[in-house]
């Protein structure tokens, strides 16, 4: 509760009451509180809500609840391949780092921890918010249906007795990747029936460089899945079914990864040295062959178009989502709604440095699957996990070191289904829109509809196709088939 609504659950109450809810997440740097609500109680909710941020309790009974929820949550994700897999990356990385420490809690890093030092966990909790919940490194969004001067009315009101008390961002000056913990072939037991690789490098802080955008233009062309590409090659053999390049989720202000995963097969988890392989010539190739202004031209493009058709969000998401990103320092104001979309231009210059990261003395492999050939050595002391550290194979990195040529990987070809021009031919909406689509052809063993954009007049088209047969659900292995079709 709070001084103003001491009710222990009065905020929450308040939601439900009217169709709302609320929740929270703590990231690497960041926790964000959001609700949503009816838009006829926006107003109560923002008072409750910014109470938390004024003059909260901390009621002593509610941080033990508080622990126990906490526990829960992580005993409910010991099971998670994926966050096993994190915890096996945090733990791996810099020890001199804090990136290096447990992902979340339980009750023994919290309550049985603060008991072992003989602390009290609440003063320690006070302590926390007292220092860091300044109203200078707080980011705020609202969302609602009223007028852009009542809301902005509320928000005034409600939260400018926030204190500022001139906190600074803790700042990461190390990286978690250093020349320690790169270098390495780490291998771990899933729980899943999966097999997956994964090639991480240290990369840079790379936010500043928010109008080029080098991981989305990098992640592009290494996850590219059309001809002359690494998932075309590997599923050409059967060793692959996917692959996601990118710069990492778990990057922060001072730092950042780029990260390639590969769902592989059977046979391409015994050939993971050869997946690799593959995977360095066409890093390679991208280094032969320079930054490709056209190629950054079409994500351009394409960003624009994406950007200028959004479709209307889910309140909360915008909202949650807009205050996550106006934690980016380098942002300015008016780069915020779009920064998620919009790559606005080509650093040759900065591509190739970017680009110069991914080499073989920059990065650590990752390999996961329930049926490693393997003898474990050790186990995380948070979720259980087995895995394994080993240099990575040393004729391995020979290889990767000098030339990689194959001539089946190349650059993509330019897309030709990128539009130049979106007009619509109708530029009046009708006066009365079709409510039904409109039968264009019935025969015997087909039926084609089309329904005309006549309302909001989009230059955006949907096909859908639905064949109906018999024979899909005669049995459990057809069920299957029709699935994988």
């Amino acid at each position: 509760g709070t001084k103003k609504y001491p009710k222990e659950n009065e905020y929450n109450s308040y939601l439900s009451a009217h169709g709302g809810y609320s929740n929270a997440y703590t990231d690497l740097e960041d926790t964000c509180y959001y609700f949503e609500v009816t838009y006829d109680a926006l107003e109560g909710a923002l008072d409750r809500f910014s109470q938390f941020f004024i003059d909260p309790l901390f009621a002593a009974d509610c941080t033990d609840r508080e622990v126990s929820a906490v526990d829960s949550e992580h005993k409910k994700n010991i099971q998670s391949d994926m966050w096993r897999q994190y915890q096996i990356e945090k733990q791996l990385s810099n020890p001199e780092h804090p990136f290096s420490l447990f992902a979340t809690g339980n009750y023994d890093t919290l309550s049985g921890a603060a008991k072992e030092l003989g602390v009290d966990l609440r003063d320690r909790l006070l302590e926390f918010y007292d220092k860091y919940y300044s109203a200078n490194i707080m980011k705020l969004v609202v969302v609602g249906r009223d007028s852009l001067d009542q809301l902005t009315e509320w928000t005034v009101s409600k939260f400018s007795p926030i204190m500022s008390k001139g906190m600074t961002k803790p700042a990461f000056k190390a990286h978690p990747l250093t020349e320690k913990e790169v270098g390495k072939l780490i291998r771990i037991q899933s729980i899943r029936e999966q097999r997956s690789l994964d090639i991480t490098f240290s990369l840079p802080d790379i936010k500043p460089f928010y109008k080029s955008k080098p991981g989305r233009y990098l992640g592009s062309l290494i996850g590219h899945e059309g001809k002359g590409s690494i998932l075309s090659y590997l599923k050409k053999r059967g060793w692959a079914t996917s692959i996601i390049a990118g710069r990492s989720t778990t990057s922060a202000e001072g730092f950042d990864m780029f990260k390639i995963t590969a769902s592989l097969t059977d046979t391409g988890m015994q050939k993971y040295q050869e997946v690799i392989r593959i995977i360095f010539a066409f890093i390679q190739l991208l280094l032969n062959k320079g930054p490709q202004k056209w190629f950054q031209d079409e994500l351009r493009r394409v960003s624009e178009i994406e950007y200028q058709f959004m479709e209307k969000n889910d309140s909360v998401n915008m909202a949650s989502t807009l205050a996550s990103t106006m934690q980016n320092k380098y942002l300015p104001p008016d780069c915020v709604l779009p920064d998620c979309l919009l790559l606005t231009e080509f650093n040759e210059e900065l591509l190739e440095w970017i680009q110069g990261f991914l080499n073989p003395q920059n990065f650590r492999i990752l390999l996961a699957a329930r049926d490693l050939d393997v003898e474990f050595d050790q186990e995380e002391k948070y979720y259980g996990v087995k895995y394994r550290v080993d240099p990575i194979p040393a004729e391995l990195m020979r290889e990767l070191l000098g030339e990689l040529e194959c001539d089946e990987l190349y650059l993509p070809e330019p897309n030709c289904f990128i539009p130049d021009n979106l007009k619509v031919k109708s530029k009046v909406a009708a006066a009365e829109p079709a409510d039904a689509p409109v039968l264009l052809k019935l025969t015997s063993g087909l039926e084609l509809w089309f329904k005309q954009d006549d309302r909001f007049l989009l230059p955006r088209g949907n096909i859908q196709v639905t064949i109906e047969t018999p024979r899909a659900y005669e049995s459990a292995l057809n069920s299957i088939f029709s699935q994988l079709f």
